[in-house]
């Protein structure tokens, strides 16, 4: 028997003038609150085996390690006998780009926020870590229904906005710029919970569109198109019912109107005001949402035992398989590193630096590219290897920041880099951390990051600690739905923006167009076919009895000393 416990709590974050995360740019702050936003946890307990899962959305546009590692160690604290450990919590967040930053550990993000924010970080860990508490004091027996829908064309939700990498896939039907809302994965996945009585408890759903129907110009606190969602379904149902609306595939997914004709339009949906096109969007998600609700009642109820596996990857050391290489034997990843495409950002949800400041910063990186190769010949082991090894893996990506090494445009002094701070606040921080001693320890964005897949019965739900764009994630989902099927699974969802984050995932035919999403694939081009690898593997351990799984605990995530972190903070 499957009891689930649900619960609700506020994030309390709001502080006047800090930075949000999401849009990275500095003018990008807090100076206001539309809604409040709030962390969702639904605690499955499995009567027969004694195993918790935790199923966790936050309101944020994403978590990290160092969040999830604080929250387990408040709920031990509070209970030391409590079921609470890496391998059965799940933290996912929807995604919203007018949420606060500065909570993350790694200091990449953090630039344009500006830095740490203790304050932020405690508060966020402290509404999780209440949430989850809370939510196994109320568990009941409960009936799990699965079912899934399809958004008809016509029902303008989600638009790929980056259709000229999506059309190099070779197993796309090719869209044309008016039929970018055809290139997206349309469907959406839901879980329905209701007790033994026949009364609805609660429902996530899986549906991958960006929460950026706000622009970065709006300034205030909101839960944008899927915290309208989960409003307008629990509104409905009554405030016993919760609705999650988590991500799934995204990476490339819009909700801002391009394309179909609306090449032309000066704003994001059918209002000229972003919030009112924020609950459009959200209406439109939660009117699917309601469908698929009464549909899976109809359905078999989910049968069978909670299972979950966990483990860290250094991502930035991976030997690719060469099934997922195109068959070649040489393909690797290394440390991450930031392309042009990514600081101009996307025209659709976020533009970034100017076309012409672009064009220039690729004519930089290409002549640092060819300088350092070419004096490469003159280093010596392991230089030589190093340098080479890099463009290689990086390929056409215009490099100008190297966050695994510390290094913006071929330089480690980061404090006297030639485009002064007074154009923008993020290199202004950057430059004064580096000034400080703040910026030694390295990485600054992880490497190192936890895959997790948790089986309910036939659904198995595997966690992706960034996003990832359609068709890599559809491969990535057939392919486990492939290695699962000893196991029993039936369905996979694949719950993006889980337990950390790395930025993007692309196919390695996506990447050769170099769109924003290209540019923010850290590892190189082979990233996906890193993470097929690497998912491979976990899966068939997973596959295994519980007894016979061997998983390497050795490999862990960076942890920055308090050192670094009080060089980085602001109270």
């Amino acid at each position: 028997m499957i009891q689930t416990g649900q619960s609700k709590v506020e994030i309390q974050a709001y502080q006047k003038g800090v930075g949000m995360l999401g849009y990275g740019r500095d003018f990008n702050k807090m100076y206001g609150q539309i809604t409040p936003i709030y962390c969702r946890v639904v605690n499955f307990y499995d009567t027969d085996t004694n195993r918790n899962f935790f199923y966790v959305n936050c309101e944020l546009c994403f978590t990290t390690h160092g969040v999830k590692r604080e929250v387990i160690r408040r709920l031990l604290e509070r209970n030391a006998n409590g079921d609470y450990t890496d391998e059965n919590i799940m933290i996912t967040a929807q995604h919203t780009h007018s949420a606060p930053g500065g909570f993350a550990h790694h200091p990449f993000y953090n630039f344009p926020v500006p830095g740490f924010r203790p304050k932020i970080f405690n508060i966020v860990c402290q509404a999780i870590q209440e949430a989850i508490y809370q939510s196994t004091q109320v568990r009941q027996d409960s009936l799990l229904y699965f079912h899934s829908g399809e958004f008809e064309p016509e029902i303008d939700v989600a638009f790929n906005r980056s259709v000229r990498a999506y059309n190099r896939n070779p197993e796309v039907t090719k869209r044309s710029k008016r039929e970018t809302h055809l290139a997206v994965e349309r469907k959406m996945d839901l879980l329905r919970i209701d007790d033994l009585h026949d009364t609805p408890v609660g429902q996530i759903n899986w549906f991958g569109v960006h929460t950026t129907s706000l622009g970065n110009r709006v300034n205030k606190i909101c839960s944008d198109n899927k915290g309208y969602a989960s409003a307008f379904f629990e509104e409905d149902m009554g405030r016993s019912f919760q609705a999650i609306f988590a991500q799934q595939i995204a990476g490339d997914v819009s909700p801002n109107f391009h394309g179909k004709g609306k090449k032309d339009w000066h704003h994001k949906g059918p209002h000229k005001d972003d919030i009112e096109n924020a609950k459009f969007n959200g209406r439109l998600q939660f009117y699917k949402a309601k469908e698929i609700w009464e549909q899976a009642k109809n359905t078999t109820p989910i049968q069978g035992n909670i299972d979950y596996i966990l483990a860290y990857y250094d991502m930035s050391k991976v030997k690719v398989s060469p099934e997922f290489a195109q068959g070649r034997t040489d393909a690797e990843t290394d440390d991450a590193c930031h392309g042009t495409a990514f600081f101009h950002g996307t025209p659709v949800d976020g533009p970034g630096m100017p076309q012409g400041v672009k064009q220039f910063a690729e004519f930089l990186s290409i002549c640092i590219k060819y300088g350092e190769l070419f004096m490469a010949y003159f280093k010596k082991e392991p230089i030589k290897s190093m340098i080479r090894k890099k463009y290689k893996v990086q390929g056409r990506k215009n490099i100008i920041f190297e966050s695994g090494r510390g290094i913006i445009y071929g330089t480690r002094n980061i404090k006297n880099f030639f485009i002064p701070g007074i154009f923008d606040g993020g290199i202004a921080e950057m430059k004064k951390q580096h000034r400080h001693g703040a910026l030694r320890e390295l990485p600054w964005t992880p490497h190192i990051v936890p895959l997790q897949i948790v089986s309910i019965g036939r659904l198995a739900i595997a966690s992706f600690p960034g996003e990832i764009t359609t068709i890599a994630g559809q491969r990535l989902r057939h392919m486990l739905l492939n290695e699962l099927q000893p196991k029993g699974i039936k369905h996979v969802i694949i719950s993006t923006y889980a337990n950390n984050y790395n930025g993007y995932c692309v196919t390695t035919e996506e990447y050769q167009a170099q769109c924003y999403e290209g540019g923010h694939t850290v590892y190189g081009q082979w990233t996906h076919g890193a993470y097929m690898t690497r998912y491979r593997e976990l899966a068939r351990e997973f596959c295994k009895e519980p007894s016979q799984r061997q998983i390497d605990r050795s490999i862990q995530p960076h942890t920055f000393s308090e050192k670094e972190m009080a060089l980085r903070s602001y109270d």
